[in-house]
């Protein structure tokens, strides 16, 4: 996914395990595709996701508050595809309009 979502953390407890994950939402339901003399134009409905494919879980989940506050969370391995298959990095529908949202959480 390019730009890849990078998050700053902070007020976390430094000695509490906690996980991270982002959930890709789509801003409307229309997917677009580019026209040279046009611009991004809409081409349609796109696939609605439920929320088992349109999360993604850090790979350093089960980390101290104080790694988190200290690294931030970088999800450089996030991919977004027009297939989307089980467990894997896959997430969403590539022609779709997204904003991303980060969720830390305890353990």
């Amino acid at each position: 996914m390019f730009p890849v979502p990078d998050f700053c953390l902070a007020g976390l407890e430094p000695d509490q395990y906690y996980g991270c994950s982002v959930e890709v939402v789509a801003v409307d339901p229309n997917r677009y595709r580019h026209k040279p003399d046009q611009g991004w134009v809409s081409a349609g409905k796109g696939i609605q996701l439920d929320q088992a494919h349109s999360k993604y879980l850090h790979v350093n989940s089960a980390s101290l508050g104080q790694y988190w506050m200290a690294q931030g969370a970088t999800f450089d391995k996030l991919k977004l595809s027009n297939h989307i298959l089980p467990n894997s990095d896959n997430v969403s529908d590539l022609w779709l309009t997204y904003n991303v949202r980060i969720h830390p959480f305890f353990l």
